[in-house]
């Protein structure tokens, strides 16, 4: 008999999810630096936003920048500061809620025990952990499209009473005016997602919402006055922003068409990658619990029948997936808004191996995943410090460096592919379950406390703003040859020319306004990388004359010069 289920009975369970995603998500937040390129566009975009005085329109480097929407840089500014740990906090926190808010529901849909195994397997997938450490606007994303598709579909469905598998009696009534207030907070938070990273945070609702109509119609049609009115609220909260800024900077092609349209439909970034590159990374990406996408197939397939709570998570897994495939600009990240979906589905497949009410053939494929997963442990283990040695084989100095830090990943990947071995062999679901989470935690602690931070000498650009700040004055010109930094300007805390690199005749205008650039009076600086140090020499290699390289240092796989034209 299935437990009933209230919101009280929840709390609880909430109240350990949060302690645990807090300790995950905020413990040591900012144990390295701003990483290249996107936290250090964020940050400094942040950061400008509050040194203006202005909380309308981003900037960076003196300019108005608007690629993204201003929500993010909202939270952030709340903290009145910007640095490594308040920059990433946003994140964090939409993390942490995502988590909670999917518990909810699947609480509320399946039952408790579902909604706490949910909560473990989104809390602990590999690419949530790290986009929830990571300054940027992806987890503002997930967190509102995650609240909106529950709350639409909480709107849209039926009661327990009218054909839906017996499910948590409290939780499952749905009144009409409790469905005109789901639905009406749904548009809203709708408004909300658009605010974090535009249009997408309306469309993937909308599409999962849309396909679990198709498939089945088995919902209740809402009132046509909360349909309006939550889409009048969508529009007032959405909008303003948009017209706002566009009348104050300018760049409403920029912000609309170019970031969203031309990104999806012909992209300048991450193109030439196929369809394929999804099917590479997904994998990893959802790592541990990748290894059990087979048995959430058979279990939907061969061992239960999907209720229309399954059918529109299927829906919104599916219909997230097949959008971000049919763009032109491929990341792994772009699959973020699905995990939510995922994790129930994933939970929904382990309850019954774990709590025995399954058929006994379909233990198989949760065994399967578990020794899966102890196998590739073992394996990984094997090679991890042959592929790191490979990987830095031509920097062995760095190599040793990351080895230190990476060494100790050897223990958890033995210590607990021996127990999930050790479970699997005993049909001992539950605890290999368990240990594969507590896995995943002590690989997150590894991960912050010793690997990321010996990382920062490759992925931080902190050491080329000391170089310039060493190097320069308080009249000093700086400027940049080649891709703007971001993270440069953030930690150095000055304002760069910016003359950008391109091939042929702009090449060669560029480089003669570097020329130009380290030949006018007073003191100057040029940060390039060193490939661009020919572009400014004459026909025999030698330099412009007072100028010289006064620093070279490395940033990931490529050098850098500070080139000065020794007028200080």
């Amino acid at each position: 008999m299935q437990t009933r289920t209230t919101l009280r009975s929840l709390i609880p369970a909430a109240l350990l999810l949060l302690v645990f995603t807090c300790i995950i998500y905020l413990s040591a937040l900012g144990s390295r630096d701003i990483w290249a390129p996107e936290e250090g566009y964020y940050a400094l975009e942040a950061k400008e936003m509050l040194q203006r005085g202005d909380w309308l329109v981003p900037h960076v480097n003196g300019m108005p920048r608007l690629q993204k929407p201003v929500l993010y840089h909202w939270f952030v500014l709340l903290f009145g500061r910007v640095t490594e740990t308040t920059a990433r906090i946003p994140s964090a926190i939409a993390a942490i809620l995502t988590v909670l808010v999917t518990f909810l529901f699947a609480s509320m849909w399946f039952g408790r025990r579902t909604g706490i195994i949910t909560g473990i397997i989104l809390s602990t997938t590999t690419l949530f952990l790290w986009h929830a450490r990571y300054a940027g606007t992806d987890m503002l994303l997930v967190l509102f499209v995650t609240a909106s598709c529950f709350m639409i579909r909480e709107a849209l469905r039926e009661n327990a009473g009218a054909g839906l598998r017996p499910a948590p009696a409290t939780l499952s009534q749905v009144g009409p005016g409790r469905r005109n207030a789901f639905l009406i907070a749904g548009f809203a938070i709708a408004g909300v997602a658009v605010l974090s990273k535009g249009p997408v945070g309306v469309v993937l609702p909308a599409l999962a919402v849309i396909a679990s109509l198709l498939w089945k119609r088995r919902a209740v049609s809402p009132p046509r006055e909360a349909f309006l009115y939550g889409t009048i609220l969508l529009l007032l909260i959405a909008i303003p922003w948009y017209v706002l800024a566009i009348k104050r900077a300018g760049q409403g092609y920029e912000l609309i068409v170019r970031q969203n349209f031309t990104r999806f439909l012909s992209p300048w970034d991450h193109e030439g990658r196929g369809w394929y590159f999804y099917l590479a990374r997904l994998p990893l990406d959802l790592l541990p619990w990748s290894f059990f996408i087979p048995a959430i197939f058979a279990f939907f397939i061969k061992h239960h029948k999907p209720d229309p709570q399954d059918r529109f998570l299927i829906c919104w897994a599916v219909t997230a997936a097949l959008f971000f495939l049919a763009s032109g600009s491929r990341q792994g990240k772009y699959f973020l808004p699905m995990y939510p979906a995922f994790a129930v589905l994933t939970a929904r497949a382990l309850e019954g191996f774990l709590f025995g009410k399954s058929e006994s053939s379909f233990f198989w494929w949760v065994r399967g995943g578990m020794v899966a997963f102890a196998a590739a442990a073992f394996i990984a283990s094997a090679i991890y410090p042959a592929g790191i040695n490979m990987g830095f084989k031509q920097y062995p100095q760095e190599a040793s460096t990351v080895a230190a830090g990476a060494k100790w990943f050897l223990i958890p990947l033995l210590i607990f592919g021996t127990a999930v071995t050790i479970c699997s062999l005993f049909s001992w679901g539950r605890a290999g379950v368990i240990s594969i989470a507590i896995f995943m935690v002590a690989a997150h602690i590894v991960t912050v406390a010793a690997l990321l931070p010996s990382l920062d000498p490759f992925k931080s650009p902190r050491h080329l703003a000391d170089a310039v700040i060493k190097n320069s004055g308080p009249e000093t010109r700086n400027a940049i040859l080649g891709a703007f930094r971001p993270g440069v300007a953030f930690y150095s805390g000055k304002k760069f020319e910016v003359l950008p690199v391109r091939s042929g005749k702009v090449g060669r205008q560029s480089a003669a306004r570097c020329r130009v650039f380290l030949a006018e009076p007073g003191s100057r600086l040029v940060l390039m990388p060193d490939k661009h140090l020919g572009l400014i020499r004459d026909s025999k290699g030698r330099l412009p004359p007072n100028v010289q390289v006064l620093e070279r240092m490395r940033l990931g796989s490529r050098f850098h010069v500070l080139v000065g034209n020794r007028k200080k």
